[in-house]
């Protein structure tokens, strides 16, 4: 059977990241405990392993509230008139903003530290 893990790496600066422990990452995605890493705006680079081969690499960036727990945008858009004279794009340009104002670009360099890091850690092969 394949054992697929997820590691959670922080960016700290521009070319390094450092390993989040795995227990308070997993308690974060579950809500249940606040993510201390002393910024309100943390770039995470995730890694995907199975059975120790990394198959994914997410660069995503989280927005935290003061406490550390992700902050939730509530996007609400009032309808329409029934018959509008304009076609509603705004949906289109929501998507686009929240696809690209999430994520950043590792370089290279960072990738190659990430997955030392994660190799160090006994996880990938």
């Amino acid at each position: 059977m394949a054992s697929v893990r997820t590691l959670a790496l922080q960016r700290v600066g521009m070319n390094r990241v450092s390993m989040i422990a795995a227990g308070a990452w997993d308690q974060f995605i579950r809500g249940t405990a606040p993510l201390q890493v002393g910024r309100r705006k943390v770039d995470v680079l995730l890694l995907t392993l199975r059975d120790g081969i990394c198959e994914e690499i997410d660069p995503i960036t989280l927005d935290l509230d003061e406490n550390g727990y992700l902050m939730r945008l509530d996007l609400q858009l009032r309808p329409l008139p029934e018959h509008p004279v304009l076609v509603d794009a705004r949906h289109v340009f929501l998507a686009r903003y929240m696809q690209h104002a999430h994520q950043w670009h590792p370089t290279p360099q960072l990738i190659d530290q990430a997955l030392a890091l994660a190799g160090r850690n006994g996880v990938a092969s």
